[in-house]
Parts: C-alpha cells; sequence; structure tokens
C-alpha cells in the first residue's frame, strides 16, 4: 500500500504519561497511529510490567509491543523539581498531555491545569483516573478490572447461576482508551475551530463501559427490572441467541434479532419440521427446548459445517475465534488486521493493524512499543536543546 505523504494528526504532539500496563495507554496509541508525535514518558529505573505477567518472551512483555508502537519513549520522574521543570519546558510545543495518576497527584507535583494552562493555553490536559476527578469516590483506586466491576459490566456477564465475570484481558482500561481519544478528538476539533483554547477532559475508567450499556439503565429506570446474567444467551428468554460447542471442539454463536433473521437461523438448523418451532411464537414458547436442540445439532457437526449451514442462508453468527484462527484466517489478512512489524527486541512479530480505515489517510505503523527512555537522547536534544553531559548529569541524578 501507498503510504500518504501526511497522516491525520500530523503536527500533533502528545505527551503519554499512562502507565504502560494500564489499557488506556491505547489512547496515545491510537493517534500515534495516525501520526502523532506521541512521547511516552516513564519515571526513570521503573521496571516494566513483563514480570510474572503472561504474554512475556525474553523478558519482554509482549501486549506494550502494540499498544506502546510509534511513540518515542523518554524518561523523567515528574514528581521531582528538576523533572518538573523539563516537563513545563516541553508544554508550549505540546498540544495534548494525557495521565492516569490518581486523582490529585498531578497537582500535588505541581502540574495542575492552572499551571500547564499558563504554560500553554491551546493545551489539552485528558485525565483518566479510576472514578474522575469529582465526586466521593475520586481518592479510590482502581484499573480496568474494577472499572469493569463498578460500571455494571461484570453484573450482566455470565452464568445466570454462577458469579459474575471479568474480562480476560483489560476492557475497562482499553474500552477508556477508545473514549479517551474519542475526547481529545473532539476538544482539539473544537479548539482549532474556536478560538484555540484547550480544555480539561475528566474520564472516570469506569464511565466508559457505563455509558455503553445502553439497555441497562434506561430499562430498570423505566421497568424496574434488572438485566440478569443469561450466559451466552440474550436475557429474557429469547430463544434465538446462544453459543454452542461443535463436534471438533470449536464453537459457533449465532443472534437473530429480526423476523426474517430468525427464519433464516430456523432454516439453516431445519428447526421447522418441529412442531415445538413451527412459527415465531411456538419457538419463543419453548426456548429452552429451542435451546437444547440447536446444541445437539451443532454438536453433532464440524465447525466448518456449521458455518456453511448457516452461511448458506445468511444468518448472523460467527465461529468463535481464537489465537491460532485469529492470526491466520484469511479475512484478517486480506483486511490487514494482521501485519508483521520488524522488532529490535524480538527480530519480527505479528501483531493487529490499524482500525479504522481511511481511505486517504490509512495510518500506518513505524515502529513497535520501544523500552523506557529509548528516545532520551533524541527526544530531550530535539525538543529542549539538551547536550550529552546534560543528559548524563540528569540520568546521574535520576531525573531521566
Amino acid at each position: 500500500m501507498t503510504q500518504p505523504k501526511q497522516q491525520i494528526f500530523e503536527g500533533v504532539r502528545v505527551l503519554d504519561l499512562v502507565a504502560r500496563g494500564a489499557g488506556a495507554t491505547l489512547a496515545g496509541s491510537y493517534l500515534a497511529d495516525f501520526g502523532a508525535d506521541v512521547i511516552k514518558i516513564d519515571k526513570p529505573g521503573e521496571p516494566e510490567p513483563a514480570l510474572g505477567w503472561p504474554y512475556v518472551k525474553d523478558g519482554t512483555y509482549l501486549p506494550y509491543k502494540l499498544k506502546g508502537r510509534n511513540k518515542r519513549h523518554i524518561t523523567l520522574d515528574l514528581s521531582k523539581p528538576q523533572g518538573r521543570d523539563l516537563f513545563h519546558r516541553l508544554i508550549p510545543d505540546t498540544d495534548v498531555v494525557i495521565e492516569d495518576f490518581s486523582a490529585g497527584t498531578m497537582e500535588e507535583w505541581g502540574h495542575d491545569w492552572e499551571t500547564l494552562s499558563a504554560l500553554n493555553p491551546g493545551l489539552v490536559f485528558c485525565r483518566i483516573s479510576p472514578c474522575g476527578q469529582t465526586g466521593p469516590y475520586r481518592n479510590r483506586s482502581g484499573d480496568g478490572r474494577t472499572a469493569e466491576a463498578f460500571s455494571g459490566f461484570c453484573h450482566i456477564d455470565g452464568e445466570p447461576d454462577r458469579q459474575p465475570l471479568s474480562s480476560q484481558f483489560d476492557m475497562g482500561g482499553a474500552v477508556a482508551g477508545i473514549w479517551a481519544a474519542y475526547g481529545i478528538v473532539l476538544a482539539l476539533l473544537h479548539r482549532d475551530a474556536h478560538g484555540g483554547k484547550g480544555q480539561v477532559i475528566d474520564l472516570g475508567l469506569y464511565e466508559a463501559l457505563y455509558r455503553q450499556q445502553v439497555g441497562n439503565i434506561p430499562g430498570y429506570s423505566s421497568t424496574g427490572v434488572a438485566p440478569k446474567r443469561a450466559g451466552s444467551r440474550k436475557s429474557g428468554g429469547i430463544p434465538w441467541v446462544d453459543t454452542h460447542e461443535t463436534k471438533d471442539g470449536g464453537f459457533y454463536t449465532y443472534s437473530a434479532v429480526t423476523r426474517a433473521s430468525m427464519r433464516d437461523q430456523m432454516l439453516a438448523m431445519g428447526m421447522f419440521i418441529d412442531p415445538r418451532f413451527e412459527d415465531f411464537p411456538a419457538a419463543h414458547q419453548h426456548s429452552n427446548e429451542y435451546h437444547e436442540v440447536a446444541k445437539e445439532w451443532m454438536k453433532e457437526r464440524t465447525l466448518a459445517e456449521v458455518d456453511d449451514a448457516f452461511q448458506r442462508y445468511e444468518c448472523s453468527s460467527a465461529p468463535v475465534m481464537n489465537g491460532e484462527s485469529l492470526i491466520n484466517d484469511p479475512h484478517l489478512i486480506a483486511r490487514e488486521q494482521v501485519i508483521t512489524v520488524d522488532d529490535p527486541d524480538l527480530g519480527t512479530m505479528r501483531m493487529q493493524g490499524i482500525v479504522p480505515k481511511f481511505s486517504k489517510t490509512p495510518g500506518r505503523v513505524r515502529h513497535t512499543g520501544e523500552r523506557p527512555g529509548a528516545r532520551n537522547v533524541e527526544v530531550y536534544g530535539e525538543l529542549l536543546g539538551l547536550g550529552a553531559q546534560e543528559l548524563e548529569n540528569l540520568r546521574t541524578a535520576g531525573i531521566i
């Protein structure tokens, strides 16, 4: 693919203070994928989040190769006076600061909004914290997992007779990263279209998932009925939504929400020949039996056979993909959602491509996530004019 000469966020500089292990660091990644100069700032000497974690190879935390790609990595101790001064020298030429410290931490270190905005009135200051900067819970600690719980997401996820489930990746943080990036784009749009003033974005980690539960709050407030866990089924006794195991150990999910899609699904599994499912009211009345018949039907067929039957009737359905299928699927490869990138630590590695796709400015992967301080000489020399001896003095003092 021919790369564009100009990227969407070319000329936009971001100082990313979000922890390397946090899902919310994806906020900076999304901007970097489309050309922003994202400078990732880590505390000097702070270990990588790899130790004791899964997804580690040769001491390298593999998820950060994706989350940190296209960013320039420097180190700086923001809590020390010299570190504060260096940070403030970077602010006039910065468009966006993203941080995820506990509420009030930036103020304690002298990086309050009044100080930063005085240095750069056009600055966008995006603040991601467990519960937001205000309210009675502002000082609570938390992460993406606790955000899933507090948002209500966990309450509706899992089997009905078992405890609530949390996701196996940092969904709370990752979704907050998406909303943070969206907020930054809105703030930059407003700044550039309406007078050049920046502003503060205050986002609680839980608020992203809370906002996306479109039926939960309106439903309960209007009817008094709270959604319940229903496993892979749809709560409310709707029989046309579920996931079942196939003959060869795969899993297949289906979902129908219109009469036409219900009909197609029932045709795919030959349901209409059973008098319990001869029409839609009958199928709904016998919803438990419908689930059991579908379960047995899939158990007698391979994943490919099930998929062929459902696709023959253009059903809303899909195999449950896993690590192997996600990296080898021909559609994902054709869509450039699986790409191979050179990496200084691992040689080459495969990772997700750019999302979404733009016809004129599609974005690109320039490099994988780097180790802390990899660009200290480059960034401090380029932006602040610091020489080798000054950098060495700062390194020795533990400032960078």
